[in-house]
């Protein structure tokens, strides 16, 4: 898999690039120790990325024709998962009553 990174904004938070351990990597914002940590990073993670699915099929040790068994398929998932770190973070969200923006969609949905 290939993340896009690109020069970061003031304004742009979420995922950065940092290095930990001596290697790139990229880093939720929500993750850091400290919030300030994250307008010292220069770089931010677009949300553009590239995947190779052979690779990736390879990593949950599937095929093409795997991908039609639903309980393989939820197996190798489950199996992936178990190996991924994992993180858990509790935040307050303000939003202030209505001042969320809507716009009306062709088929008449908001």
């Amino acid at each position: 898999m290939t993340v896009e990174v690109i020069s970061r904004r003031i304004e742009d938070r979420g995922g950065v690039l940092a290095f930990l351990d001596g290697h790139a990597r990229l880093v939720e914002g929500m993750a850091l120790p400290h919030e300030e940590t994250e307008f010292q990073l220069s770089y931010y993670n677009s949300d553009t990325f590239w995947i190779d699915i052979d690779a990736l099929l390879r990593v949950f040790g599937l095929d093409w024709a795997a991908l039609s068994d639903l309980a393989r398929v939820s197996a190798a998932v489950r199996a992936v998962a178990s190996r991924m770190p994992t993180y858990i973070t509790l935040k307050d969200v303000k939003k202030a009553l209505g001042q969320a923006k809507r716009r009306r969609l062709p088929s008449g949905r908001v």
